[in-house]
């Protein structure tokens, strides 16, 4: 997002995204009010390392939404998609960035709306791989049934509803387990989540404590490669847009065909 032709379209279309303060950002100013502040929210298990990263961006959108001065900028943290949800139903941010699965809970939820398709770290779509030790023995989906999966979190697009999506529309019963200890059926395949840590997700695999695992093909790709040399991939998914931005449904319509 850091490019200008980037910056620029974003900017034209939150042009719309000034809410109520927008309309006090000319007829206020005069009375007193404050300076309008624009509000990105996003999901972050850093948040201040993401605030950080992101404000200088948001304040920019603001200077050019107000370019009477004074606009100011501001990020708020969510911790998971039902977070994010309160915040656009409290009114407390005015956009948000987000992967495709948070981005569709939220504005199925809220009634928010999607504005753009956003590239993040050099990319503008990604796909999940469901993958395995190379000397497991295993080699496609089928070898999975009675076995143990580890997915990343139940709030990550590639890490869990992606590859869990194909493991459904393929046939498999899938069933989530408390513990490695869990007993796992011949014909299901059981799951439990690594807490939104990759590393735990490909370091059970290797270690031989879950039979595979899912992640990102730019996840996989950034492993150390002798590490990656470990893996062998089952399966991949269709590819799909790597973040998205999505404006609050306080907006007034007309703004949003601006």
């Amino acid at each position: 997002m850091g490019s200008p032709s980037c910056r620029r379209a974003l900017v034209s279309c939150l042009a719309l995204l000034s809410v109520a303060a927008a309309g006090r950002a000319h007829a206020g100013s005069a009375a007193g009010n404050p300076p309008p502040v624009l509000t990105l929210g996003m999901m972050a298990e850093m948040p201040g390392e993401t605030v950080e990263r992101h404000i200088d961006f948001v304040r920019y959108v603001a200077r050019k939404l107000f370019p009477g001065g004074g606009a100011q900028g501001a990020v708020r943290i969510a911790a998971t998609p039902d977070a994010l949800v309160k915040l656009v139903d409290e009114g407390r941010i005015h956009f948000y960035m987000e992967s495709l699965y948070a981005t569709y809970v939220v504005n199925e939820r809220t009634g928010a709306r999607l504005l753009l398709r956003r590239w993040k770290k050099g990319r503008g779509e990604y796909r999940s791989v469901i993958f395995a030790r190379r000397d497991s023995g295993l080699r496609d989906l089928d070898n999975l049934r009675g076995k143990l999966v580890v997915f990343e979190d139940a709030g990550s697009t590639s890490g869990y509803a992606l590859p869990r999506s194909l493991l459904v529309r393929k046939g498999f019963v899938l069933d989530e387990k408390p513990s490695f200890d869990a007993a796992v059926a011949a014909g299901e395949i059981g799951y439990l989540f690594a807490h939104g840590d990759e590393e735990n997700v490909v370091n059970w695999v290797l270690l031989g404590r879950a039979a595979a695992g899912a992640l990102s093909d730019a996840g996989l790709d950034a492993l150390d490669p002798r590490r990656r040399a470990g893996l062998v991939v089952l399966a991949e998914t269709q590819a799909v847009p790597r973040h998205l931005v999505s404006v609050s449904p306080a907006v007034p319509p007309i703004w949003r065909r601006a």
